[in-house]
């Protein structure tokens, strides 16, 4: 009676984890938010959101035909912070014309101009988004300006709101800086598109403490490709995966390739070009994402000239083509990056050449490998989206706000050994592992963002249920261990 008993209640607690589970991934209403770099009411490009659920583009903010006010021409998407606000930078516009650093609240649709970019402090026109780093400060690169201009990063205080130029970027140590991340050590890294001994792109550290640059490696133009675009962080090998937009082999198409931070060795996975499914000139950022995947856009080449959405395997550094875009139907891809909604899907944009000539976006099916054609952006919405990932914000008012507590990635799973938990920004986090009968078996707390390992080499094989919670709510995830 007991066994019965106790297979019942493990069966009910699974079977209410599940639920949970699945109200948490599949029922959550979410809207992604992104900018289009032209459009809207005065051609100087909007914010907007997208509602996956309906399949409706929302213009939400035109920038000003005074550009003085709000600045212009937004090449990235705005940043959500831990405020719950959306923080993004203008290529042009503000006070001196040299690009802009906003405020944009999705809930009440209140912008402000919170700083303007000066070319020789603190530099001129930011293309890519910027990074709220464990310290709450806000942290980005210029792509000119500085005192050589070649481009500064600088942190941008929230609290004060200070604009701060950090470091000036000069021909030896890189030129021309691109997405920047931060790792559990607190450093910060990206690229450089020009730069470094031979002048084709660095991959770079920056040390908060001390304000000091690293130069980790120099591209050669050749082999190993030219004008790096993004960095992203792979956990079980401790190495960055990234792409360039030039350089290789093949007629300077670009390359994939691997940069391992304990060894200082960088290895190229795949030397990019034209006919192949694969296409070229790889010219946005990389995602992780629960598949323990990593994908990608690239903006040129394969059969139809338009780019492909490809997968990158970590496991055997294999590189596959997922679909190939035509421009009569889908857009080309552009130099934007895909990302993993809370749904499971993956979200994407082109920026070109699609049905309404402003591009569109997709959604893809990661488990199914299915292409799915969504909403056509208009000119009155905005149009050409550049060097943009569009942003989950939560539009559910329940307990569970998918968008604080989602912003994490688990991996591998199933996991046998190590289990690696990313959270992505620095709010309190406990964490708690259970088997199936409800006990716990792990928990902790984890006070910014980075990678949390999780020793599970002593659990027993099975189902197990990763709980991770803030003062939002929490979320739970599935993991099966293995041997």
């Amino acid at each position: 009676m007991f066994e019965k008993f106790l297979f019942m209640k493990n069966s009910l607690f699974v079977a209410a984890f599940l639920i949970i589970c699945g109200q948490a991934f599949s029922q959550g209403q979410f809207e992604l938010w992104g900018s289009a770099w032209q459009g809207g009411a005065n051609d100087h490009g909007t914010i907007f959101s997208y509602n996956p659920f309906s399949d409706t583009i929302i213009d939400r903010f035109d920038f000003y035909a005074n550009t003085y006010n709000s600045g212009a021409f937004p090449y990235s998407s705005p940043t959500l912070a831990s405020n719950g606000k959306l923080y993004g930078v203008t290529t042009r516009g503000g006070y001196y014309n040299c690009g802009a650093l906003y405020e944009f609240d999705p809930n009440s649709h209140v912008f402000n101009l919170k700083a303007d970019f000066q070319s020789a402090t603190t530099g001129e026109s930011p293309l890519f988004s910027m990074i709220q780093a464990a310290d709450g400060n806000l942290y980005g690169t210029t792509n000119l300006g500085g005192t050589y201009n070649k481009g500064t990063l600088f942190r941008y205080n929230i609290s004060t709101n200070s604009l701060t130029c950090l470091h000036n970027f000069d021909t030896l140590q890189g030129a021309y800086p691109g997405l920047i991340l931060q790792l559990a050590n607190g450093k910060l890294y990206g690229v450089s598109d020009e730069g470094g001994q031979y002048n084709k792109g660095t991959i770079f550290e920056f040390d908060l403490t001390n304000n000091q640059i690293n130069i980790l490696y120099e591209f050669d133009g050749y082999y190993h490709g030219a004008a790096p675009k993004s960095l992203v962080y792979y956990p079980p090998s401790d190495c960055f995966y990234g792409v360039t937009s030039s350089g290789g082999i093949n007629n300077f198409k670009g390359t994939i390739f691997k940069y391992n931070i304990n060894t200082d060795s960088l290895t190229v996975i795949r030397q990019c070009n034209n006919n192949d499914s694969i296409g070229y000139e790889p010219g946005g950022g990389l995602e992780i994402a629960t598949d323990n995947k990593i994908y990608g856009l690239t903006a040129s080449g394969t059969p139809n000239s338009r780019g492909a959405l490809f997968r990158i395997d970590p496991a055997t550094d294999s590189v596959s083509s997922l679909f190939m875009f035509e421009s009569s139907a889908n857009g080309g891809a552009s130099s934007t990056t895909p990302m993993q909604a809370s749904d499971g899907y993956l979200y994407g944009l082109t920026s070109n050449y699609a049905t309404q000539s402003g591009g569109a976006i997709f959604m893809f099916d990661i488990f199914s490998d299915t292409y799915y054609q969504r909403s056509y952006f208009r000119l009155d919405d905005g149009v050409w989206p550049v060097f943009v990932k569009l942003v989950e914000v939560s539009s559910s008012t329940s307990v569970i706000d998918y968008n604080a507590l989602l912003k994490c990635n688990v991996f591998p799973n199933p996991a046998s050994d190590v289990l690696y938990l990313s959270l992505k920004d620095c709010t309190q986090h406990c964490i708690t592992l259970m088997n199936n009968s409800g006990s716990t078996v792990f928990s902790t707390q984890s006070h910014s963002s980075g990678v949390l390992e999780i020793n599970i080499s002593t659990f027993s094989p099975g189902l197990y249920f990763l709980k991770i919670e803030n003062a939002e709510g929490f979320v739970l995830k599935r993991v099966v261990v293995e041997r």
